[in-house]
């Protein structure tokens, strides 16, 4: 496994998420690029993979923004590493079990670190902005379920067609009649 530069972002992404989280805000995406000094577009390649793996929700709306989809404690740097990074080939050659071996460690040891540990160690601080504002934040748990749609569409009634539709079929209507 090789930790890329995107993992990181992702994991500081989500540390600030959090904070912003545990005092009932939801941050921007354009607020969270400025404050880590990435790309919007860089973002948005990895707040779709966290969407994608239950891990943030997004707000509309003024204020809205995105928040965690789980509690600190439920999130573990081994699934953000997880949702963000990319799959590589395994090892071959004389050393692979060395380091498959060394891979499970870093795995188990990703796994025990959660959000909660690290924000309990790192100060994040609200983005004035949302202070100023006013804007607060829907708590994850008190989201809806997303609505599932129906496996096949009821058909609607087709509409009465009352005549031609263009000069051309206007005129092979007259002909015919």
């Amino acid at each position: 496994m090789r930790i890329t530069a995107k993992c990181k972002i992702a994991v500081d992404a989500m540390l600030d998420i959090a904070g912003h989280t545990e005092r009932g805000y939801a941050i921007s995406l354009p607020v969270v690029s400025k404050r880590l000094g990435v790309s919007h577009s860089y973002l948005e390649l990895i707040f779709s993979k966290l969407k994608a793996a239950g891990l943030i929700y997004s707000h509309r709306g003024p204020g809205g923004g995105y928040s965690l989809a789980k509690k600190l404690g439920d999130i573990s740097v081994k699934d953000i590493v997880d949702a963000t990074i990319d799959p590589q080939a395994l090892v071959h050659g004389l050393s692979a079990q060395l380091w498959v071996n060394l891979e499970a460690q870093m795995q188990n040891q990703m796994s025990q670190i959660t959000l909660h540990h690290i924000l309990a160690n790192t100060p994040i601080k609200i983005d004035p902005t949302l202070e100023t504002l006013g804007a607060k934040l829907v708590r994850a748990q008190e989201h809806k379920q997303p609505v599932k749609m129906p496996a096949k569409i009821p058909s609607r009634k087709e509409p009465q067609v009352l005549g031609p539709n263009s000069v051309f079929s206007f005129g092979k209507f007259i002909l015919q009649k």
